[in-house]
């Protein structure tokens, strides 16, 4: 809806414009020329009722005819509001739960990987730092072995169906490992 104070300043627009000119006439009039006056002065407010109106038409005229399309924008609003609160939970939801696998994948792969230094230790003591030893005096080397040698190995020094002099000491470094701690351990022993 047009502001009231646009339709008082057209209207005062009009009246001064239509003024300016009836002024002159009407301070060249003399008072036997009074009826000369209140004509203009009534063609004046005639003009300004006639401006009034137009204006309080066009108004009306500008209300009703945006007045579906404001309705229609508030409504597309709104829709986009909610479509952006939806997508928005449904987004956060979605990324939590990924982040939230994958940082139960990390915790579940650190935990079941097993640490190959750590396991390494106890055999350093007889194998040597990086496997370079005899290992008291009676095994081989086992520096340069591939992992899947020092797995079948490991394992057959775990089942007693491998291993020489050393092999009831080796079964009962072995006995507590899991098929896990075998294959990391073999890994790293690999890389000597």
């Amino acid at each position: 809806m047009i502001n009231k104070k646009l339709i008082l300043s057209i209207s005062i627009v009009a009246i001064i414009t239509t003024g300016c000119d009836d002024k002159q006439t009407a301070s060249n009039t003399t008072p036997s020329n009074k009826s000369t006056v209140d004509k203009v002065a009534n063609s004046v407010t005639t003009n300004i009722e006639s401006v009034a109106k137009k204006v309080e038409q066009i108004s009306q005229d500008v209300q009703e005819s945006t007045e579906p399309t404001v309705n229609d924008i508030a409504k597309k609003v709104k829709e986009v509001q909610k479509t952006v609160s939806e997508t928005t939970t449904e987004d956060i939801k979605e990324k939590i739960t990924e982040a939230s696998a994958s940082v139960v994948k990390v915790v579940k792969d650190t935990i079941a990987t097993p640490n190959a230094t750590v396991l390494y230790k106890k055999c350093a003591g007889c194998h040597g730092a990086k496997g370079e030893k005899v290992a008291l005096g009676k095994s081989q080397i086992i520096k340069g072995w591939d992992s899947v040698k020092i797995t079948d190995a490991l394992k057959g020094y775990k089942a007693g169906t491998y291993g020489g002099a050393m092999k009831g000491l080796m079964k009962s470094q072995v006995s507590s490992m899991s098929d896990k701690e075998i294959e990391t351990l073999s890994t790293l022993i690999s890389t000597f």
